[in-house]
C-alpha cells in the first residue's frame, strides 16, 4: 500500500474549554454563596433565639413579682423588694431593646456617636452601680479598680461607653457562678482608654476565641 498524501484537520477547542471553565467557576461561586446564605440564616436563627431568651428573663421576674403584689399578702419589706426587682428588670429589658435598635441602626448605617467631655471613672461607676443589684442576687462580688488617668477629662460618647461597659459586666455576672467575682479595671495608658473586665466564670471556649 502506497501513501499518496496527507489530510490534516484541526479543531479550535479554546472557546469550548473557556465555556467549561466559566461554568465551573460560576458553579463554585454559587456553592460559596449558598453556603454563606445558609450560615447567615443559622446565625440569624441563633441570634433570634438568644434575644428571645434574654428578653424573657427579665419579663419572668416582672410578671412573677407583679402576681405576688396582686395577691395582697406581702409585708412592707417584701413589697419594697418586689418594686425594686420590677424596676430593675424593666431597666434591663429596656437596655436590651435599645441594643436591638442599635443593631438595626448599625446595619442601616445610621448609628450615631455624640462625643463630649466625660470622666471614665464616673461612667464606670454608673455602669457598676446599675448592675450591683443583679450581682448581689447571685452573690457575685463586683470590684472596680480605677488606674491612673481614670479621673482625667476625655472626649468620648459617655452613653456608648456606659453601654459597652454594662454589656460586658452584665455578661460577666451572668456566666459567673454563685460566690464568684467580677473585676473591672479602667484607666488611661499611653494616651488610650483601657478597660478590662475579668471574671471567675466558665470563660469562652477556645474554638470561639478567633
Amino acid at each position: 500500500m502506497k501513501v499518496i498524501g496527507w489530510i490534516v484537520t484541526a479543531t479550535d477547542i479554546d472557546a469550548s474549554r473557556g465555556a467549561d471553565e466559566l461554568r465551573a467557576e460560576m458553579l463554585a461561586r454559587e456553592r460559596v454563596a449558598r453556603r454563606q446564605a445558609d450560615e447567615a440564616n443559622r446565625a440569624k436563627d441563633d441570634f433570634i433565639a438568644s434575644v428571645s431568651h434574654e428578653l424573657r428573663t427579665p419579663l419572668h421576674a416582672i410578671l412573677g413579682w407583679a402576681k405576688i403584689l396582686r395577691s395582697g399578702v406581702t409585708d412592707p419589706a417584701q413589697t419594697e423588694r418586689a418594686l425594686a426587682t420590677i424596676e430593675r428588670n424593666a431597666q434591663v429589658q429596656g437596655a436590651l431593646i435599645d441594643d436591638l435598635l442599635d443593631v438595626s441602626r448599625v446595619v442601616a448605617g445610621k448609628f450615631d456617636i455624640h462625643p463630649r467631655t466625660m470622666q471614665l471613672s464616673k461612667v464606670a461607676r454608673t455602669a457598676i452601680e446599675a448592675l450591683t443589684p443583679n450581682a448581689q442576687t447571685k452573690s457575685v462580688a463586683l470590684r472596680l479598680l480605677l488606674d491612673e488617668g481614670s479621673d482625667a477629662t476625655i472626649i468620648a460618647d459617655p452613653d456608648r461607653i456606659q453601654q459597652v461597659l454594662s454589656n460586658l459586666v452584665s455578661n460577666a455576672v451572668k456566666f459567673t457562678p454563685e460566690n464568684g467575682d467580677v473585676t473591672i479595671r479602667a484607666g488611661i495608658r499611653d494616651g488610650l482608654v483601657e478597660v478590662v473586665v475579668s471574671d471567675s466564670g466558665i470563660g469562652i471556649p477556645a474554638e470561639f476565641l478567633p
